[in-house]
């Protein structure tokens, strides 16, 4: 019988992964018949068989034996199935050595493929930024930028927390080493983002190359998953979170901030993106032509093109944010209204559950 094959997907955070999750699942059927799996247990329960082989299920108020219990039945699917099982999960390029190699034992008997999304620094650090305000962080894009660039690292506890906390997800030269000291070295696959203007499906084009369907007619999805938010936005969002509480209430957090507020009604307001500042792009510039080059000394296959992650020297024109105080306060209100809406429609849909018919709409449009 063939060998089961496991690809873990291990993101780097902000590289395409919802995407690739996205095609992956709209195409399950399809890609079945290819011999290509997704795990019976998707979605929120491999968060938490995730959350709970990186040691972090109790921060995100999950249960910890719970995701052990999602685990150990993936893998034993893993291995009744046979063919490829597609693990994507960003949350895996946080396992240490000692959790990679747990991984990795758990999954004796399967071939073991890993893949480490990269996309170049000058658009991955605004993306890492905003999706940290999304998960409650408040720190501005300027105290950001000087805390995860700064060369030493910062001496202050709350300043050394959070750039350690960054490069241990961004760093993929780190990320590439951890995982390599348990997969071999041909078996730990680099996919390289396509630069800006790429046709739609280019990403996925070079996901499929690592699991053998790119003979395969997929069909992507039709709007982007996991929108960016517009710099105003993702500004007024920063300053909510000043006002909200997360820590001990993680899962309300998601549902309510992350997703409604910031997910949808956010979201859909639009705006010019937050772009990295012009002083800063030297330091990323840097850094790429360090990734590329190190790949490349260290034998990893790519899918793509290590130049994508290179940005070229200059930048391009952007349309520049207003982040004055009146065209905050605008965002603002207009999400208020829309949050209203949006909590109308939830009484007069909670009323009807309740047999007592149409509630009366009192917020209109």
């Amino acid at each position: 019988m063939t060998t089961a094959r496991v690809v873990l997907h291990v993101g780097l955070p902000k590289t395409g992964t919802s995407f690739v999750q996205g095609t992956l699942r709209s195409n399950r059927a399809l890609l079945e018949e290819h011999g290509v799996h997704l795990p019976s247990a998707d979605g929120e329960p491999l968060f938490g068989a995730v959350l709970h082989l990186t040691g972090r299920a109790g921060s995100w108020g999950r249960s910890d034996d719970a995701g052990e219990r999602t685990w150990a039945e993936l893998v034993r699917e893993a291995r009744r199935r046979g063919g490829t099982t597609v693990v994507s999960s960003e949350t895996l390029c946080l396992a240490s050595p000692a959790q990679v190699g747990r991984i990795v034992a758990d999954l004796e008997g399967c071939e073991v493929h890993v893949v480490v999304s990269l996309r170049d620094p000058v658009r991955q650090l605004p993306a890492e930024w905003q999706e940290g305000v999304k998960h409650g962080r408040r720190s501005s894009f300027a105290e950001f930028l000087g805390t995860v660039l700064a060369d030493p690292p910062p001496a202050k506890a709350g300043a050394r927390r959070t750039h350690d906390r960054f490069w241990r997800a961004q760093d993929p030269l780190g990320v590439l080493d951890r995982w390599s000291s348990a997969v071999p070295r041909e078996r730990v696959h680099v996919v390289t983002c396509p630069p800006a203007g790429a046709e739609r499906d280019a990403l996925w084009r070079r996901f499929a190359t690592v699991l053998e369907v790119g003979h395969v007619p997929v069909e992507v999805p039709e709007r982007q998953v996991n929108t960016s938010l517009g710099a105003a936005q993702t500004e007024v969002l920063r300053r909510v979170n000043k006002r909200v509480q997360r820590q001990g209430n993680e899962r309300t957090y998601g549902a309510v901030v992350k997703r409604l507020y910031a997910g949808t009604i956010l979201r859909d307001q639009g705006g010019p993106r937050v772009v990295l500042p012009p002083e800063h792009r030297g330091r990323a510039v840097e850094l790429a032509q360090g990734w590329a080059r190190h790949v490349e000394e260290r034998g990893h296959p790519v899918a793509g093109d290590l130049q994508d992650l290179v940005p070229a020297p200059t930048p391009e024109e952007q349309e520049e944010a207003d982040l004055a105080p009146r065209a905050l306060l605008a965002v603002s209100l207009d999400a208020t209204a829309e949050l209203l809406r949006e909590v109308e429609r939830l009484r007069e849909e909670l009323a009807q559950t309740r047999g007592g018919g149409r509630g009366r709409r009192a917020v209109g449009r």
